[in-house]
């Protein structure tokens, strides 16, 4: 980069009113790209050093850092593509962030009659401005060259404490009481003049390089104000990163220059990255280019690209058409619905066009998400094809599809090694849809949702054998049917709706009975308690009617409960044995209320050989002498350690998962609503962190049961006496399905399972060879510590991401390390085949 034209080491005030009255080319409403590297945190001493430090404030710490973008990173011609794409102000989430590069485009037409074009920004802390990888301004930063890593010069004193010498508290309202006074985080450029020369006629760059300012030893001297909440919140309480941008305003005094501040008109079609939640208001660049749909992974993969259409008014006739780049490849386009979790945003996946987009206040946006499936038998290398896109009132615009196959083989999603524990729902598939329970037309419904359950390697089934569980049940799969001496049984239910399962899943890892609620006896978290609790509801069956009836069994503790329960256990084991599933075999469903000891050895006399299922706040391993099969557990979910300290969830003998709810540290708390990233990253984080994934995540509970201001609600809890509190599965996601027309539908978060499935198989693949020492040996020590860093540096990147980095997760070249995943777990395969 060439030396600065002006270096600014204040706030510059030059033609401030005539710059706003100008013709706005950029402004909070433009897009930009940008880029985030985190590093060690610095904190500026009283003697003027600099000291690395750790998440609580003590140094030296070690210094770690993320990668920086290349030297060339302002350049006009410079390929921002893998960049995130974003609007408006981004806050740092975390103090280790310590880069944003951030990257705006405009379009000169006429360099004539352009006029006076002036810029102005704002940010946190200190930044240098470029226009087209020319240095134009500075401000916060030493003069001469500046690392892209260093530090910003100090921020004043009044960016840390109130008038009264107290540090700002965070979430008590000081950013409104002293907003004025906290604009002393704020550092900008206004109105600098762009000069002439910088400009040429096409697609220009302003480009801004904010860096972060190092910690004032304030927050460590200086006590703060309502120590008692600083003692549980900790640094969270008062320590703020010191890093972020707040506005960018780019003006021009003639009309030689195109303002890119809202949708342009007529249609357009844009590049859509995976990881970035389209919504209803977004609208293309139209100073970006049209990009190839690009595909890499291996034979057998599914793998996954988006696009949008959109323009101001309605779209109308849109059909997608592909022409796959090889044989037998199947090129699936589905169109997302405007049914996402958050507001405005796009959800569920159909596969025909909407007849007609109508437009909303911003316009016209349809998303198209396009599947490829590899064929199995695919030869490595590279193909094309191409996708067409086609709207009434304009030529059809053709968009070429690239495909790389690399040589390894994705194994089918029933032989998948994480754990996937999606639970599916048959009454609120009745309740949705308006069919009779167990109907045709109700196991079709089913049949939709273990279908698709199927793709991402689904490993659990849960069989209710009583009635009114949290899940929601109004009756149980096991039908208690009159006979001479007392009851037989009917497991016709169960038996069919397993099989279904088996069908699409595969062999599952858990089939639960769910035999035991915590309203039969049970205390919080202490499997001492005794006592309690009533009979446990179960359903009786008239076979010769059909009908339903509801009844109460004995109590736990009660002489004939063992005689009750013991042909039930007797039962279901004979089922599964039928199908090889005789260790798949558990009884649930324990949470943080544990069941009482007559009601645990009960069971244990009933089904000597079952295992506990298990989700709770905390672990357990064994509850009354009958051991825990598997786990779903919040507080003591692990996350994955730094490197070269590494865990293998695969090699895990326990079948461990987390409840992914507030409170999960292995990714963070998958809400219907939670960052695409994290769904993406999520079994790969887990099998790093030693567990084998998630589980006690809804497939298809969707809301049904009408609720307060015309909301509906799901089923869970919708027994009073089932209600589970903070452990029910509504703290997570309830779906990760959406209802269609004749079924349930894919939506966004499913597919990044998908993802996440295929790229967690790689990595096992991978470190299975790694750790293999005769596999190790044919490696050679190259390919195996290449191999071991890409792992290890994909644990670093989730680790950050997954402490509230998900910004810089976007823009952190997710992209490239998933191909080179694939193209390792290649060369692998290549270098241990027999």
């Amino acid at each position: 980069m060439s030396r600065p034209l002006v270096v600014v080491l204040v706030v510059v005030l030059v033609a401030a009113v005539e710059s706003w009255a100008a013709e706005p080319i950029l402004d909070q409403e433009s897009y930009h790209r940008y880029f985030i590297a985190w590093k060690t945190e610095f904190l500026r001493k009283g003697d003027g050093s600099l000291e690395p430090i750790d998440d609580k404030g003590k140094g030296p710490a070690p210094v770690v850092a993320s990668e920086l973008p290349p030297a060339n990173w302002a350049a006009v011609d410079f390929d921002d593509s893998s960049w995130a794409r974003h609007r408006g102000p981004l806050k740092a989430a975390s103090s280790r962030m310590a880069l944003i590069c951030l990257r705006a485009r405009f379009e000169v037409r006429d360099p004539a009659t352009a006029g006076e074009l002036q810029v102005s920004a704002s940010f946190t802390a200190g930044a240098i401005l470029y226009v087209n990888g020319k240095e134009l301004a500075r401000v916060g930063l030493p003069a001469g060259q500046v690392a892209l890593d260093a530090e910003a010069e100090d921020l004043p004193k009044e960016a840390y404490l109130d008038p009264e010498g107290n540090l700002y508290r965070i979430g008590w309202g000081d950013e409104r009481k002293f907003a004025e006074r906290l604009r002393a985080r704020l550092r900008a450029f206004e109105a600098v003049t762009i000069p002439p020369a910088l400009l040429r006629k096409g697609v220009n760059i302003v480009a801004l390089e904010v860096h972060r300012a190092p910690a004032s030893e304030l927050l460590l001297t200086v006590k703060p104000l309502r120590w008692r909440e600083e003692a549980w919140r900790g640094r969270d309480y008062y320590w703020w990163p010191r890093l972020g941008f707040e506005s960018l305003r780019l003006t021009a005094s003639g009309g030689g220059v195109a303002p890119n501040v809202a949708r342009p008109k007529g249609l357009q079609v844009w590049n859509q990255a995976l990881l970035d939640r389209p919504l209803g208001s977004d609208w293309g660049d139209p100073t970006e280019p049209l990009r190839p749909l690009r595909f890499a992974g291996p034979r057998n993969a599914v793998l996954s690209q988006a696009l949008c259409v959109g323009c101001p008014g309605a779209l109308k006739g849109l059909k997608v058409s592909a022409e796959a780049p090889l044989p037998k490849a199947a090129v699936e386009v589905a169109y997302a619905q405007p049914d996402g979790d958050v507001p405005g945003s796009f959800g569920s996946l159909v596969e025909g066009p909407p007849a007609e987009v109508p437009a909303g206040k911003d316009g016209a946006v349809q998303p198209v998400w396009v599947r490829l499936r590899v064929p199995a038998e695919a030869k490595p290398g590279d193909y094309t094809g191409k996708l067409t896109i086609a709207c009434e009132g304009t030529e059809p615009i053709v968009l070429p599809i690239e495909l790389k196959v690399h040589e390894w083989t994705m194994p089918s999603p029933k032989d998948f090694t994480a754990h996937v524990g999606l639970v599916q729902s048959p009454d609120t598939l009745a309740l949705h849809y308006g069919v009779e329970m167990w109907s045709d037309a109700h196991w079709r419904l089913i049949e939709r949702s273990f279908q698709l359950l199927g793709e991402v390697g689904n490993k659990v089934v849960f069989i209710p054998a009583i009635r009114r569980t949290h899940f929601g049940n109004e009756h149980g799969m096991v039908r208690w049917v009159k006979a001479a001496g007392g009851y037989r049984h009917d497991f016709s239910v169960a038996e069919k709706y397993l099989d279904i399962a088996i069908r699409h899943q595969g062999k599952p890892q858990v089939v639960c009975l769910y035999c035991w609620e915590p309203y039969t006896g049970g205390k919080y978290l202490d499997h001492k308690a005794k006592g309690g609790g009533k009979g446990m509801c179960f359903t009786v069956l008239d076979p010769q009617t059909g009908k339903l009836e509801e009844a109460e069994g004995p109590r736990w503790g009660e002489a004939a409960v063992r005689e009750f329960w013991r042909p039930v256990m007797d039962g279901f084991r004979d089922l599964l044995a039928k199908r090889g599933l005789e260790q798949a075999m558990m009884i649930g469903l324990a949470g943080d209320t544990r069941p009482t000891k007559e009601a645990g050895e009960d069971l244990l006399a009933a089904a000597p050989k079952a295992r506990w299922v298990v989700h709770s706040h905390a672990t357990a391993d064994a509850l009354w002498g009958m051991p825990v099969g598997y786990l779903c557990d919040v507080w003591g979910a692990p996350q994955a350690p730094d490197p070269p300290r590494r865990l293998y969830g695969w090699q895990n003998p326990f079948l461990r998962a987390t409840f992914p709810r507030a409170g999960s540290n292995t990714v963070g708390s998958m809400h219907p609503n939670a960052p695409l990233a994290m769904w993406y990253l999520s079994l790969e984080a887990m099998q790093a962190a030693g567990i084998h994934g998630f589980g006690r995540v809804g497939a298809d509970f969707w809301p049904v049961i009408p609720g307060p201001e015309n909301r509906k609600k799901t089923i869970l809890g919708r027994y009073p006496e089932s209600g589970w509190g903070q452990l029910s599965m509504t703290e997570s996601a309830p779906w990760t399905l959406a209802p269609g027309k004749d079924g349930a539908l894919p939506t966004l978060r499913f597919e990044m399972v998908r993802a996440a499935q295929q790229q967690a198989e790689a990595r096992i693949f991978i470190e299975k060879a790694l750790t293999d020492p005769a596999k190790r040996a044919k490696l050679g020590d190259e390919l195996a510590a290449r191999a071991q860093k890409l792992l290890d540096d994909r644990v670093r990147a989730l680790n950050y991401a997954r402490s509230r980095g998900w910004d810089y997760f976007l823009s952190s070249g997710w992209q490239a390390r998933e191909e080179a995943l694939y193209a390792a777990a290649a060369e692998v395969a290549k270098r241990t085949a027999p």
